[in-house]
């Protein structure tokens, strides 16, 4: 693998990213099906919530991909304590992160006066949609980084555009399932 072949990048992205692109239509698509069902809270926490599945998502697979290229980590799931620990690390800042989120758009929302919502049903919502987005972005971080690797491409040209496009698309997906499971 060359540091900077911008040729080979180009020719290896524009067919994942070309895919991307439709798969997030999918997640816009979900959406504006139910935008009108949807309390504005929501619609008010929707860009950062998932920008945070994202973010979670894109550091730890470039983190895990400089491991790789280190050789501090194999690309195996059994790789033990530096991917573990970072999983653990970056499981922690996700829910912590989604905690905070939930309170701060919470307590904008009824300072504002635009509308009452309970707190725990608001925090419940955002905490188990933010928890379940975290694990699944770190799933798939994992597996593109092993597999893009195991097949000889550089995961930093793969990992982050699949994994924030799949967050995005997920996330819309959780958040509005938890929505609809706990009725708010």
């Amino acid at each position: 693998m060359g540091v900077f072949e911008p040729r080979r990048m180009l020719v290896r992205s524009v067919p994942i990213l070309t895919l991307l692109v439709l798969l997030e239509m999918l997640g816009g698509s979900a959406l504006g099906r139910m935008y009108g069902s949807i309390r504005p809270v929501f619609l008010i926490l929707l860009p950062p919530f998932l920008a945070i599945g994202g973010n979670v998502g894109s550091v730890f697979g470039s983190r895990v991909s400089s491991a790789l290229h280190l050789g501090l980590v194999r690309p195996s799931i059994r790789s033990g304590g530096a991917l573990r620990s970072n999983l653990i690390a970056m499981g922690v800042s996700g829910v912590v992160s989604y905690t905070c989120l939930g309170i701060f758009v919470y307590v904008v929302f009824n300072l504002a006066g635009l509308g009452k919502l309970g707190i725990v049903p608001f925090l419940s919502i955002t905490l188990l949609s933010g928890t379940a987005l975290t694990a699944f972005t770190l799933g798939v971080s994992t597996w593109t980084c092993f597999a893009s690797f195991r097949r000889g491409l550089d995961p930093d040209d793969v990992v982050v555009p699949i994994v924030t496009t799949l967050s995005d698309l997920v996330g819309i997906i959780l958040l509005l399932s938890f929505i609809a499971l706990l009725g708010t």
